[in-house]
């Protein structure tokens, strides 16, 4: 039985497993020269100039997640049907996002005071505010058009584009780190996304997309058809990305700037399993776009398959905790290694989750997509920011995986209660047809 559903998804999903290896390979590799910008950044920056650094990072990747609009998801899911339409929409969601992430990103700044003060030496400086609109930008666009490669299935081209974008960070980090401080980061982030964009834009694009050029447009109407399913999305994506891309703000505000440098880097490190779901699910989502039809069995198969895969993963990084955070310094080592131990702890809820959610979007199911994600993302606030303020670094990793625990229950409740109703539903309908004829 085991052997006949590893065939079965074999062959109906052999695409995803391409293209989930090929995402997952892009990720590790941004991760592993995440691991050695952050390892590099440690030694030559003080930990406050790490924990500001990465609050400004965490700032632009929040401003990108909020001025995305759900397009990312709209691109992977519609643009291999258009036939005729797919560049002209690929344009005008670009232009609709360049757009949309400037005008967040003005606001922001302008509201840096408010909501953030210990931000506020960022706004001291014109250069230093123009790098954070600027890279903001360039990263969002760089981003987005990655989308591109996933709806085509040749992820291939994300790895080249990110491979590229991680080795000019680190090339920019580590020569102006004596001349701008803890804004070099972002000058680095911005620099990596600049240089990659035009090769995405000029190269790469035109060849997942045969004739594609890159050039604004403002045709809206091709955006406007599918606002509903986008904004939907967008919504549901922000309840589920939101709360691990405002913690390190959180930590910034609450236990100051080198908790917070000590917690990106731990972040950074269980990201490599957080990356895995990720991976895989967003490739069973692109799959179904290019498909006429989704096998369910295959489709839960591959979450097992999933979990089964992260066992050594996840030991392997439990057992090596010590000489990984060591590796930036004692300091972190010391403060870290408990919350580690319970943010790989939560990769398995966290994995669960993940495939409850792609699949009620596979379904275009978005009421419960918004559900599920929301209430996660409920408690991972909620818990998280108790947590921190209670017990500190151990008490975020304590609200963390509690929150992906009590998620999990939950999404496995509400999507058995969906489909139950879903079964009733077809039943009653079969039965009225019957009596009809």
């Amino acid at each position: 039985m085991y052997h006949h559903l590893l065939g079965e998804a074999r062959e109906s999903w052999g695409p995803l497993f391409v293209n989930s290896a090929f995402l997952i390979m892009n990720t590790l590799a941004g991760s592993f020269l995440g691991f050695l910008f952050w390892v590099l950044t440690t030694r030559r920056y003080s930990p406050a100039q790490v924990g500001s650094g990465s609050a400004y990072i965490a700032a632009m990747t929040l401003l990108v997640s909020l001025s995305e609009m759900g397009l990312g998801t709209v691109l992977i899911r519609f643009t291999p049907s258009m036939r005729s339409n797919q560049a002209d929409f690929v344009n005008a969601s670009l232009t609709t996002v360049a757009s949309s992430t400037l005008l967040t990103t003005l606001v922001f700044v302008i509201g840096i005071p408010i909501w953030s003060p210990e931000m506020n030496t960022l706004t001291h400086s014109r250069l230093h505010l123009g790098l954070f609109v600027g890279a903001t930008l360039a990263f969002s666009l760089a981003q987005f058009l990655d989308r591109l490669y996933i709806a085509f299935q040749v992820t291939h081209f994300a790895l080249i584009r990110n491979l590229l974008a991680n080795t000019v960070r680190i090339g920019v980090a580590m020569t102006l780190g004596d001349q701008l401080g803890a804004a070099a980061l972002v000058l680095a982030v911005g620099a990596g996304a600049l240089a990659t964009l035009g090769l995405s834009a000029l190269i790469l694009a035109p060849r997942a997309l045969p004739g594609y050029r890159a050039r604004p447009c403002f045709d809206w109407s091709l955006v406007a058809q599918r606002l509903s399913y986008s904004l939907g999305n967008h919504f549901s994506l922000l309840l589920w990305n939101a709360p691990p891309l405002i913690y390190p703000l959180i930590i910034f505000t609450v236990l100051g700037a080198e908790a917070n440098a000590c917690f990106y880097v731990t972040w950074m490190i269980a990201n490599v399993l957080f990356i895995v779901p990720t991976a895989v699910s967003t490739s069973a989502f692109a799959h179904a776009a290019n498909q006429t039809g989704v096998n369910r069995r295959a489709f839960w198969h591959t979450m097992r398959l999933t979990l089964i895969g992260l066992l050594p993963i996840a030991l392997g990084v439990m057992l090596a905790s010590k000489p990984l955070l060591q590796t930036f310094g004692r300091e972190y080592m010391t403060a870290g290694r408990t919350l580690l131990l319970l943010l790989v702890i939560s990769v398995f809820p966290y994995t669960l989750n993940t495939f409850v959610i792609v699949d009620h979007r596979i379904r275009q199911n978005l009421r419960s997509v918004i559900w599920v994600s929301g209430f996660i993302a409920l408690l991972s606030l909620t818990l998280v920011t108790a947590g921190g303020t209670i017990y500190a670094l151990p008490g975020i990793g304590i609200g963390w995986a509690s929150a992906q625990m009590l998620g999990a229950v939950f999404a496995l409740l509400h999507h058995r209660h969906n489909t139950q109703v879903a079964e009733a539903s077809l039943q009653a309908q079969s039965s009225r047809a019957s009596q009809n004829n």
